[in-house]
């Protein structure tokens, strides 16, 4: 049978930037697709490419980079050029093709920077230590290694270590975790096979290129909550303390009981605004 048509939410593509070296560009928007049966599927990955030798630039135009620079695929201007983002110093330019290669080891999953989106896409694929690689939901300078790690601490699933770009050397370096402190890193690539890194957080497996979810990404079915006790309300409802048992872990979570039947645009705010309280970044 052929695959079903899909119903994309996804927003339209970026126009082209003019050629140039630049520091500013949209932030990265969730790439989600519906099937009619109510399939979700999310898209994280954009193209990585990693340079295979030293480059200085021989057009105003052109960006200069080193051997192992990781660089973020913009557009294919032809079969020559493309248009990239330089991840170690955040410029935006032009490169010779012939001198960079798909990094098809990447870690980086760079379509999607929305936290809750993120964690739910964790929580799917479901193995202990899968992990990746994406932006800042709040600094658009920053990076963020998420984790599908239990954390007791705040009753998550999740652990989120945030990764910045030191400014004198134009290196990576892990902004919160006293045990890396000045230790530097020139890739994401070298930060994620470094022994010590290994050592101190269970990495296993990179988080797959998309990921697909048999009903809308948000849903948690009923039958895996188990209401306990009323803990407050307000204007739109009551809320509940209960446990959601997923995946042999019970998880304390707040359920509300709303006193309307429709959706408001207030309400629909809220829930938006409460996807993402479980991350810090």
């Amino acid at each position: 049978m052929p695959p079903e048509p899909e119903l994309s939410l996804q927003p339209p593509p970026i126009p082209p930037k003019p050629p140039g070296l630049s520091v500013s560009m949209p932030a990265p928007r969730s790439s989600i697709s519906i099937s009619q049966n109510g399939r979700s599927r999310v898209q994280l990955y954009t193209p990585i490419y990693i340079a295979i030798e030293n480059y200085s630039k021989t057009k105003d135009t052109y960006m200069s980079f080193e051997l192992g620079d990781e660089m973020e695929l913009i557009e294919e201007i032809n079969s020559l050029e493309l248009h990239v983002n330089h991840l170690r110093s955040g410029l935006y330019g032009i490169i010779p093709k012939n001198l960079v290669q798909l990094n098809k080891e990447t870690p980086l999953r760079l379509a999607v920077n929305d936290a809750g989106i993120i964690q739910q896409c964790l929580m799917q694929y479901n193995v202990p230590g899968a992990y990746l690689i994406r932006r800042s939901a709040t600094n658009p300078e920053a990076f963020v290694l998420s984790i599908l790690q239990f954390n007791e601490k705040h009753n998550t699933l999740y652990w989120h270590y945030l990764i910045c770009i030191n400014q004198s050397n134009n290196c990576f370096y892990f902004a919160k975790e006293e045990s890396f402190k000045n230790i530097f890193f020139s890739s994401f690539q070298k930060l994620i096979n470094d022994e010590r890194v290994r050592n101190f957080i269970p990495l296993t497996d990179i988080l797959p290129d998309s990921i697909e979810f048999e009903e809308e990404i948000w849903k948690i079915p009923f039958d895996e909550l188990n209401i306990e006790y009323k803990i407050g309300e307000g204007q739109f409802g009551e809320v509940f303390h209960a446990n959601w048992h997923k995946d042999q872990r019970i998880i304390s979570v707040a359920v509300k009981k709303l006193h309307v039947y429709t959706f408001t645009k207030t309400i629909k705010r809220e829930i938006e605004v409460m996807k993402k309280l479980t991350n810090l970044y």
